[in-house]
C-alpha cells in the first residue's frame, strides 16, 4: 500500500530533512511542558496532555508568487489566499497512533471576519477555506484558520500549524526532475496532455495545474482533486527518495525554496518530530470529516455530519473532548 500524508505535509517537511536526514527529534514532544502555547486556541484541555494536534494548510491565492514577508491586507481579494487544503494531524501518545484528518475546503464553519484594518467584524457561517483570507496572509491568517478548525471540532486544542503556498509546487517538482503520473480524469480543457489514462511527466507549472485544478461546476470536484493530490504525493515521494539518495546536497535547494513560502509556529525540531510521527502513515491512518456536499446559493457547501463528527472525536480522543 502506498504511504502518503497529504501533499502539504510532505512539502512542508522537506525543509527539515537538510543536514541530518530523517532523524528523531526531541523525545519529550507532546508533553505538557514542551507544548507551544502560541498555537492553542481551543477550549478542550486535559491535565495530562497525551494528544498533540497540528494543522497543515495549503494556501492558494490569485498572486501565487507571493512570498513570506510580503505585504497583504485582510481583504479577501488580496494576497492573503484561501486555505485550499486542510489536514489535521492528531497524535495520540497513549495509543501510539497518528491519524490524519482531511477537511473539505468547502466545509461550512463559523469563521471570524475582520475588516481591512484588521479589526474583528463578525462571525459568519462560511466555507472554511475563507478563514485564511481574513488576515494578513501570514500568522494572523493561520491563527484564524486554526480557530475555525478548532470550533468545527467542538473547541479542541490545536497546538501547531504550518502553511505552505502553492507557488512552491513547480519549483519543488522540478527539483526532483519532474513527476510521472497517469491522468485520473479528463482535464483537456486545462491542458491537452491531460486526457484520462495518459501517462505524463509533470514539469514546471504542469504540476501546479494537476494538483490545483478542479471543475467548479462539479459538486464533487474537491474530492476528485483530492485523489489526484494523493496520487501526486505518492509519485513525488518516490522521486524525492531517488533524488536525495543520489545527491544529499539537493536538500539544501529544497529547504531554501520551502522557507520562502512557509508560515509556521513550530521550531525546526518540532516540525521534524511531527514528520517522524506521520512519516509511516498509510491510507488506513487517513480519514475525512464526514458529511455531504450540496449546492449553495452560489458555491458548493459541504455540510459536516454532526453525529459522525462526534463519533470521529470520540475515536481520536478516546472520549468526546467536548464533554
Amino acid at each position: 500500500m502506498k504511504k502518503w500524508c497529504g501533499k502539504w505535509m510532505i512539502l512542508s517537511m522537506l525543509m527539515l530533512l537538510l543536514g541530518s536526514g530523517i532523524t528523531a527529534a526531541a523525545s519529550d514532544f507532546g508533553n505538557t511542558e514542551s507544548t507551544q502555547a502560541a498555537g492553542k486556541t481551543g477550549e478542550v484541555t486535559t491535565e495530562d496532555k497525551k494528544i498533540t494536534t497540528a494543522l497543515f494548510i495549503g494556501v492558494d491565492n490569485e498572486n501565487n508568487r507571493q512570498e513570506k514577508g510580503s505585504d497583504a491586507s485582510a481583504d479577501t481579494e488580496s494576497g492573503s489566499g484561501m486555505a485550499d487544503s486542510l489536514f489535521l494531524v492528531v497524535m495520540n501518545e497513549e495509543k501510539g497512533k497518528t491519524t490524519i484528518v482531511g477537511i473539505n475546503r468547502d466545509t461550512m464553519a463559523d469563521v471570524d471576519i475582520y475588516d481591512a484594518s484588521g479589526e474583528y467584524f463578525r462571525t459568519s457561517r462560511l466555507q472554511i477555506a475563507l478563514s485564511h483570507a481574513y488576515g494578513d496572509g501570514q500568522e494572523e491568517s493561520c491563527e484564524n484558520t486554526v480557530k475555525a478548525v478548532s470550533k468545527l471540532f467542538g473547541g479542541i486544542d490545536i497546538d501547531y500549524y504550518a502553511a505552505l503556498k502553492m507557488a512552491a509546487i513547480p519549483e519543488l517538482n522540478d527539483a526532483v526532475g519532474g513527476v510521472q503520473v497517469e491522468v485520473l480524469e479528463d482535464m483537456t480543457a486545462l491542458n491537452p496532455e491531460f486526457w484520462e489514462g495518459n501517462t505524463v511527466v509533470l514539469e514546471g507549472d504542469m504540476a501546479l495545474q494537476y494538483v490545483r485544478w478542479r471543475n467548479t461546476e462539479d459538486l464533487n470536484s474537491s474530492n476528485l482533486r483530492l485523489q489526484r493530490q494523493k496520487q501526486y504525493v505518492s509519485a513525488f515521494s518516490d522521486k524525492l527518495v531517488e533524488t536525495v539518495s543520489a545527491d544529499l546536497g539537493s536538500l539544501l535547494d529544497m529547504k531554501e525554496e520551502i522557507e520562502r513560502y512557509m508560515v509556521t509556529n513550530c521550531t525546526d525540531e518540532e516540525l521534524l518530530t511531527l514528520f517522524n510521527s506521520f512519516r509511516n502513515c498509510t491510507d488506513e491512518d487517513f480519514c475525512t470529516v464526514p458529511g455531504s456536499i450540496q449546492q449553495g446559493k452560489v458555491y458548493a457547501e459541504f455540510i459536516a455530519d454532526e453525529q459522525g463528527l462526534q463519533e470521529l472525536r470520540e475515536e481520536l480522543w478516546g472520549t468526546d473532548p467536548t464533554e
